[in-house]
C-alpha cells in the first residue's frame, strides 16, 4: 500500500444493474504530524519540525481488523442463491512484485540514444552562457528498476560505471560522456554492459561521432 490508497468496499444490490454499489472507503493514513515544541517565554515559541513519529507501512502477512457497529442486515443472496444470514464483505489485496520474465524479455528494449551521438547536434540544449556549447550527454533508457551501467572501449578498458535504482519499472539514466577520471570522452565506437540482478544482462554499443 501506498499511504492514502482506498480499499473500497461494495456490497450486493439487486436493484442495481451491476448487482454491486460502493458504500465505504478505507485509507491507510499515517500518524498526524506531531511536532516537538519548545516554549522560550510567554510570548515566544520555537517549533522543532523533526517528527517524533513514524508512518510504519503495512508489511506482507500482515492482518487488517475492521470492527463496526453497523447492524446486520438479513435475506442476502450471494451468487449461488444463498440466502446470507447477514452483511458479509469479501477483498482481496495483491502485494507488489516484479516479474522476472518479463523483465528478462524487457531487456531487448534498452537503448542508448541518441545513437550515434553527433557532436553540437541540434537537439543538445543551449549553454547557458555566451560562448561554447550546451550539456553533453546520452540517455540509457527502458531500463529495469535496478541494474549496473558499465562502458567500454572496443579494447576492453572500462570508461564508466553507472548504477541505476528507481522506482519505475521503464527508467532512464543519463550520462555526461565524462569518464570515470573526469575527461571527456574521444570519439569513436564503446560498448556498454547492463548486468540486471536476478534478471539478466545486456550487451551493444554506441558511437560518438563529429
Amino acid at each position: 500500500f501506498t499511504m492514502g490508497d482506498a480499499v473500497i468496499i461494495l456490497i450486493q444490490d439487486p436493484s442495481s444493474v451491476v448487482k454491486y454499489r460502493t458504500t465505504w472507503q478505507l485509507r491507510l493514513m499515517g500518524p498526524p504530524a506531531v511536532y516537538d515544541t519548545i516554549y522560550i517565554n510567554e510570548d515566544s515559541i520555537v517549533v522543532d519540525t523533526t517528527f517524533l513519529e513514524e508512518p510504519i507501512p503495512p508489511q506482507p502477512g500482515d492482518i487488517y481488523y475492521l470492527c463496526t457497529t453497523k447492524p446486520f442486515r438479513g435475506n442476502w443472496l450471494d451468487a449461488e442463491g444463498d440466502t446470507l444470514g447477514g452483511d458479509v464483505f469479501n477483498f482481496t489485496v495483491k502485494a507488489e512484485f516484479c516479474s522476472k520474465e518479463k523483465a528478462k524479455a524487457e531487456l531487448d528494449r534498452i537503448a542508448v540514444v541518441p545513437n550515434p551521438y553527433v557532436v553540437a547536434a541540434p537537439w543538445e540544449p543551449f549553454s547557458p552562457y555566451q560562448f561554447g556549447r550546451g550539456e553533453r550527454k546520452i540517455d540509457f533508457i527502458h531500463l529495469p528498476q535496478k541494474c549496473t551501467i558499465r562502458i567500454y572501449t572496443v579494447r576492453g578498458n572500462l570508461v564508466k560505471t553507472i548504477e541505476h535504482e528507481s522506482r519505475m519499472k521503464d527508467g532512464a539514466e543519463s550520462w555526461n560522456l565524462v569518464s570515470k577520471d573526469g575527461m571527456d570522452i574521444a570519439y569513436g565506437l564503446y560498448i556498454y554492459h547492463i548486468d540486471a540482478p536476478d534478471v539478466g544482462e545486456k550487451i551493444s554499443k554506441f558511437a560518438v561521432i563529429k
